[in-house]
Order: structure tokens, then C-alpha cells, then sequence
């Protein structure tokens, strides 16, 4: 598909926009990977129709687009039809679509009109509709998968104990079997992912200010080439990634600007320390080209990561996820690191209550880079130390606080492993205030999860 686009051929061209709504809670609606592909699956799915159908596809991906068609009647049936399929494909998804005449002298302010009809609509956009998915009655018809919805199939999960499931639920996970390997297929729920014992993590990813970036671009051209472009970098970044960790996540990922995936928690670092540098090194290689010029040298993303029990459910924990990243990148916005890292480890006693603000210490995200560098190392460091002497770190009091200053300073004096943890990372465990200062934090704590052997190494090398 060309870069440019021809407009002679129109007599009078209108845009027409498209803004799918919900579709994380679409996506994490089962607690089944399967399902989770196969909803997943579906927005690319529908994306890949609407490019190829469209008179002329501006850009399409991650449940949005624009196309350029010729004259009202044809972009309002094209409205009609786009809500229509995805209604079908999604079981009753909303979705918004617009139209605005193109000013062939101003397609900026054209392009800006129709983004704000979409906002406009956005909160307008019709609920599931009826025919699609009725809400159960008695408790005993709710969806198995779901919980949301009137079963009506048996489930085909092992295990189920004739267990029943909603249309949606059963249509995703044959949609997701379909999409997955031979290997994919045999991951049943997010227990199946993740070895006993061990977290299961919730990524979600976002480039900063895209959205901005977007905003100042002045014509179709420049929208089509910067949209294919950035789908291409995200898209190839996380390949690399997936790579580095054997294809052992479940994605959620719709195309886009964004990446949402589950996976083992050894797996984390390894994965986000291929993505992270190759998002940005591939990026900073778009800054020498139009639309891009001058804007890119200094473009990073915004992470969250959630570890948590495997039980929970999916939802809760990328919901938690996506207000991590939103930290992350308000992180990067005030504090100036191109990518930046926010996590969350909640334990059994979080599990009930996944809210941000449970945050021990209330620290702030960490910079990708030497922040994030210096944590893990200063981490792996705390991991030598008997978990048995971290019990004071939990309660992360005030610096001036003298009981705990006191009680501090005479672990330290009477511990060699903790004066091998200041060693380790360059202070002066004799400088009674710098001991203080410089103790582990609740990151530290924290950070421990990521840093869980795999298991697969472990048995390996026990077997030799």
C-alpha cells in the first residue's frame, strides 16, 4: 500500500472514523488464555476487514481507523456496516463510528473534526445489543468463563465438571484455538502458564504522547505513513522480545500503539529488557524521516507490571496493569526518562483489594535505564541476604524515625550479610546516617519476585 493518497478520483470525499469501546474488558472477559487469543484475535481480525474492504484505508488497527470515501450517502451506509460487523463479530460490541466531509485545503482541520465527533460519541455508544447475549437469571445459568453472562454451551476445558459457557465465551476460545500452535492450545488458564509456586505477571505497554504526535500531523499522507510505521515498530519489538523468552506468554496485544501480555514472572526482565531498547532504538530510527523528523529521538513507553496469584482473575490484574502504566508514563511526562517501569507484587493479602494507592511507601515508577539498572542490581544484591533479617523493611518507616534508625543500624552492625549488601552497592555501612538512607526499599522487596529462577534451569541443572 502506498504512502500517498490519490484524492482526483474523488468528487466529494468525506472521512470516515471508527473507535471501538471496552475492548480490554472484551479481551479479559474469560480467565481462559484461549478466549483471551481469540478476543484478541478478533479486533485484528476486524481491523484487517475494515482496511480491506474500505474504498481507501487511511490507517486501521488496535479497534480504530480511517477511510476516505466519496460523498455522505456512502460514509454514512459505511458507518452502518462497520457497526454492524463488529457488533457481529464481538457479540454485541460498541462501537463508534463518525463522518465529516474533507476539506481537500485543510485536512488537518478535517482530520481534527472527525477525532472530535469520535470523543463526542465515545460515551454515547449504544451497550451490547439484545439478541446477542442475554444476562442469566438464576445463578446456576451464569457463564462459567465470564460470569457475566447466560451459559448455554458446555464448556470444553478439562477439568470443567460439566461446566457451561456463554456464546461469546464459547466463539472466542474456538476463535483462539484456531490462532494458537499446538502448544498455545494446551494452556487452559493462567495456571497452566505460570510453574506452581511462581506469580503470574500482567504487562501493559503504551508509547508516550502518540496521542499528541497524531494531533499535529497535517495531512492523510502523513497519518497513513506515521500509523503504518509505528504498528511496524511495536510489532517488531515485541517479536524480538517474544523471542528472547521462547513464545511463553499469552498476548493480548491488538495492534497499535500498545502490548498487553501475561506471563511467567522469571520471564519478565528477560522480556522487557529486549522490548524496552528495541521500541526505542527502532523509534529513534524513524526521527530522521517525515512525519517523524526532530520528534523521535526521544521517544519512550510508559510499563506497568502487575505479579499476582494465577487464580486471580485476568481482568482485575490488567485493569491493576493499566493503572501502573498510566503511572509510569505521567512518570516519564514529569520527570523527564524516555521509558519508565511501574510495578506491583500483590500478596495474598492484596488480593482482594487491587487498587494503586497499595503501593507500599508510595515510591515513585523507575526510569528504564540506569534507575531501572541500579534496582535490579541492588536487588539481586538483598537476595543473598536471609529473608529472615528483611522483616524490618516491610513497614517502610520515615527516615527520621530513631527507633527504627537505632534498630537498623544494630542489624547491621551484627549482620555480615548485610554489610555485604553495602558493599555491594557502594556504601559506607559504618556512616550511621547513610546506613539509614541508603537501606533497601520497598522496590527492593519487591524486585525479589522478578528475580525467580526458571524453573526449567533449576531441574535441569539438579538432574546433572
Amino acid at each position: 500500500m502506498s504512502d500517498r493518497i490519490d484524492l482526483s478520483g474523488f468528487a466529494d470525499p468525506w472521512l470516515v472514523g471508527y473507535d471501538a469501546h471496552g475492548i480490554q474488558e472484551l479481551i479479559t472477559a474469560s480467565n481462559r488464555p484461549l478466549a483471551m487469543l481469540g478476543a484478541s484475535g478478533t479486533i485484528t481480525r476486524f481491523d484487517g476487514y475494515a482496511a480491506a474492504t474500505a474504498t481507501v484505508s487511511v490507517f486501521a488497527g488496535g479497534g480504530r481507523g480511517v477511510e476516505l470515501l466519496d460523498g455522505p450517502d456512502a460514509a454514512a451506509a459505511r458507518c452502518r456496516l462497520l457497526e454492524a460487523h463488529y457488533a457481529e463479530q464481538t457479540f454485541g460490541g460498541p462501537l463508534s463510528t463518525a463522518a465529516v466531509p474533507l476539506d481537500r485545503r485543510d485536512e488537518a482541520g478535517s482530520l481534527l473534526w472527525l477525532r472530535q465527533r469520535l470523543k463526542l460519541l465515545a460515551d454515547a455508544a449504544r451497550p451490547p445489543g439484545r439478541g446477542y447475549l442475554a444476562a442469566y437469571t438464576r445463578k446456576s445459568d451464569q457463564c462459567a468463563d465470564c460470569g457475566g453472562y447466560q451459559a448455554v454451551y458446555e464448556s470444553q476445558q478439562r477439568d470443567a465438571r460439566g461446566e457451561r459457557i456463554c456464546p461469546r465465551c464459547h466463539a472466542m476460545t474456538q476463535r483462539g484455538r484456531l490462532a494458537s500452535d499446538s502448544a498455545g492450545e494446551e494452556i487452559q488458564s493462567l495456571l497452566d502458564l505460570v510453574p506452581d509456586g511462581q506469580y503470574v505477571a500482567a504487562l501493559s505497554l503504551d508509547g508516550n504522547n502518540l496521542g499528541a504526535f497524531f494531533e499535529e500531523l497535517r495531512t492523510l499522507d502523513d497519518t497513513r505513513r506515521a500509523s503504518g510505521a509505528l504498528k511496524q515498530v511495536f510489532s517488531d519489538a515485541h517479536a524480538a522480545a517474544s523471542r528472547a523468552i521462547e513464545g511463553r506468554h499469552v498476548s493480548l496485544a491488538t495492534g497499535g500503539d500498545d502490548i498487553r501480555l501475561f506471563l511467567p514472572q522469571f520471564l519478565v526482565l528477560r522480556y522487557l529488557d529486549v522490548l524496552i531498547p528495541e521500541l526505542e532504538r527502532r523509534a529513534a530510527a524513524l526521527a530522521a524521516r517525515p512525519p517523524f523528523r526532530d520528534r523521535f529521538d526521544r521517544f519512550g513507553v510508559g510499563v506497568g507490571v502487575v505479579l499476582a496469584d494465577a487464580h486471580l482473575p485476568a481482568k482485575r490484574l490488567m485493569e491493576h496493569a493499566h493503572d501502573l502504566e498510566q503511572s509510569a508514563k505521567r512518570h516519564c511526562r514529569l520527570k523527564g526518562p524516555r521509558s519508565a517501569i511501574d510495578f506491583a507484587v500483590l500478596t495474598a493479602g492484596d488480593a482482594s483489594r487491587i487498587e494503586p494507592s497499595l503501593r507500599r511507601g508510595g515510591r515513585e515508577p523507575l526510569g528504564f535505564g540506569e534507575p531501572w539498572v541500579r534496582a535490579i542490581r541492588e536487588a539481586a544484591a538483598l537476595a543473598r541476604v536471609p529473608s529472615s533479617q528483611r522483616s524490618l523493611l516491610f513497614d517502610e518507616p520515615a527516615d527520621d524515625c530513631h527507633e527504627f534508625g537505632n534498630q537498623w543500624r544494630y542489624q547491621v552492625a551484627r549482620h555480615a550479610e548485610w554489610q555485604a549488601w553495602y558493599d555491594a552497592i557502594g556504601r559506607d555501612w559504618r556512616d550511621a546516617k547513610a546506613v539509614v538512607r541508603d537501606r533497601p526499599r520497598a522496590h527492593h522487596l519487591d524486585l525479589l519476585h522478578f528475580l525467580a529462577p526458571d524453573p526449567r534451569a533449576a531441574a535441569s541443572t539438579t538432574a546433572r
